[in-house]
């Protein structure tokens, strides 16, 4: 051997077996999990909020645990990935710019993490800051990388308007169609202050 480190290609196999892991057993040991953060020293004040917190994480990982929920949030995962790989590669093409499907991958991952990050509205700034730091290592240049963000995300928010839009309308149809709906939703509105 040359001294250099073999990557370990199983360790994101490896990773996700441990993360499904953790979905299946944490919500099954709650009670656990919350005496021994009742019994962490120091956190004064904060005990009740951090049980709180914990119980709150681990109920939202409950619906998991149900198979039929599970395979559905899978397939909608991998759908939805699918698609948002795809806009990006179409995208990318119609500006010419030699895309592979892992950097499109791990461009949305990026603007993924980086949408958990304090931002302006909209993301300006951060998504560019993103794509033009992690699409030069593929061999996009920092102008292209920011043009494709500004064209992906005119398109996510046009299709999130013409989504919006038709679901008031649909909403609006459906309140129509159903007077009683109707009515208690005028009751309840008319009993606010």
């Amino acid at each position: 051997m040359d001294g250099s480190v073999v990557p370990d290609s199983t360790r994101p196999i490896r990773a996700l077996v441990r993360g499904l892991d953790a979905l299946a057993v944490l919500p099954r040991i709650e009670s656990f999990l919350l005496r021994c953060v009742a019994a962490l020293p120091g956190l004064g004040r904060m005990r009740e909020g951090v049980k709180r917190l914990t119980s709150q994480l681990l109920l939202g990982m409950r619906p998991l645990h149900s198979p039929g929920r599970a395979a559905r949030f899978a397939v909608s995962t991998a759908v939805i990935w699918s698609l948002d790989t795809l806009v990006a590669l179409a995208l990318a093409r119609s500006m010419d710019i030699g895309m592979s499907p892992m950097a499109a991958i791990i461009v949305l991952a990026a603007l993924g993490l980086a949408s958990s990050l304090p931002s302006t509205p909209g993301y300006l700034g951060i998504y560019q800051f993103v794509a033009v730091s992690v699409l030069p290592p593929f061999g996009i240049g920092p102008a292209p990388a920011l043009a494709f963000v500004l064209l992906f995300q005119a398109v996510i928010y046009l299709v999130s308007i013409v989504s919006g839009v038709a679901g008031v309308f649909a909403l609006g149809a459906a309140r129509r169609a159903d007077p009683a709906a109707q009515a208690s939703l005028d009751s309840s509105s008319a009993q606010r202050p």
